[in-house]
């Protein structure tokens, strides 16, 4: 089952049961608490629990994985610690599958294929971190790769569906520049400007798991950002 949210100027809870809580990201949240103090999405979501469920105090819930501030999209939360035992072992062992919707400069060729490399996180001299892309081996170097496939082409866009295969730092953002294709607005990695300012082309747009407890397969997705040009595809 599918389930969608209707907002994208502000956190939104996409799916909730007894173990899972998924919500919905905005452009420049921070999934998890930060040294700044700045309203990030796993107080959100708390709040949002304590309040629809009527608790005293906050509940429990744990981050399985995260988004980067400038990306949108869904993030899932473990609401027991069995739960996130369970979670953060699929996500670890690649068993959650990802897809994501990149908003590209240049549309890629072929329309479809993989794209691979090794990656390395580093610091530049403004003390940001960015990924370098290698395609041999090196030492400090891990091997990234994701599947991608087009979606629609316009004069000054493509719209691609992106797999990763890997969990990399920056990989996606990372092996589509490399291969000549920078989403928009990630002027970190060369991208041409973006709809909207502070965000980049970016979206985790639906994440498929395993139920922790139930064993069923769930399918948890986001709406197609309003903020991006508009597509003809349904997605």
């Amino acid at each position: 089952m599918t389930y969608s949210a209707k907002k994208v100027n502000e956190p939104g809870v996409l799916f909730w049961d007894a173990e899972l809580l998924a919500v919905y990201k905005p452009l420049g949240w921070r999934t998890s608490p930060d040294v700044t103090g700045r309203e990030n999405l796993l107080h959100w979501a708390k709040r949002w629990v304590q309040q629809v469920e009527k608790r005293q105090k906050a509940p429990f819930l744990a981050q399985v994985h995260r988004l980067d501030t400038r990306v949108e999209g869904v993030v899932l939360f473990a609401r027991t610690s069995r739960s996130a035992a369970h979670l953060s072992q699929q996500f670890r062992e690649g068993r959650v599958k990802k897809e994501y919707l990149a908003l590209v400069g240049k549309a890629p060729h072929p329309p479809s294929g993989t794209l691979e490399g090794w990656l390395k996180k580093v610091r530049g001299r403004q003390g940001e971190w960015r990924a370098l892309v290698s395609s041999k081996p090196n030492r400090g170097y891990k091997w990234a790769s994701l599947s991608y496939r087009l979606l629609e082409r316009r004069k000054d866009w493509a719209l691609l569906e992106v797999f990763p295969k890997t969990g990399r730092f920056h990989q996606i953002r990372a092996l589509l520049a490399y291969a000549g294709c920078p989403i928009l607005g990630d002027n970190k990695y060369g991208g041409a400007a973006f709809p909207l300012a502070g965000g980049i082309g970016l979206q985790c747009h639906k994440l498929t798991l395993e139920h922790p407890s139930q064993g069923k397969v769930v399918e948890i997705s986001s709406f197609y950002p309003p903020h991006w040009p508009p597509s003809s595809k349904k997605v």
